[in-house]
């Protein structure tokens, strides 16, 4: 999804590494340094990156036309960022979104969106140290 330099809107996808397909819609901007999650087997979550401010929140459903910018933006901005899915047996599942590159300066900042209620909180613990994430349950 989208590129370094230039910036893309493009979007393609694959399931097993090898095949990419780009019948997903670009972006409604062109991005790069967002991170994205597959929350379900037909929805994606675009987050951050260098496009605005760096709190953008994007979804995809399959089937739709186009990109959703959602009301829910991060906290704090999120640039060259990670971020997963995780899944809770009893509660809601969680978008974990960790780290902020503005070079020269980092931030081991974590942001948590509930994907029921589509609010985010800012997390309680921050990266541990580069590329190190810990997560406490």
């Amino acid at each position: 999804m989208g590129g370094a330099n230039p910036r893309l809107t493009a979007v393609e996808a694959t399931t097993d590494g090898v095949d990419f397909e780009s019948d997903i819609p670009d972006l409604p901007v062109a991005n790069h340094h967002h991170c994205v999650v597959a929350v379900d087997d037909d929805t994606l979550i675009s987050i951050g990156g260098s496009a605005g401010d760096g709190r953008s929140v994007y979804r995809y459903v399959t089937g739709d036309e186009e990109w959703e910018e959602l009301e829910a933006k991060t906290p704090r901005p999120h640039v060259a960022a990670g971020c997963g899915l995780v899944v809770v047996d009893e509660g809601p599942n969680l978008v974990l979104v960790a780290g902020h590159a503005d070079y020269p300066t980092y931030s081991n900042a974590t942001d948590v969106l509930d994907l029921n209620s589509m609010e985010w909180t800012e997390g309680m613990y921050g990266l541990v140290g580069p590329k190190e994430v810990q997560i406490i349950c």
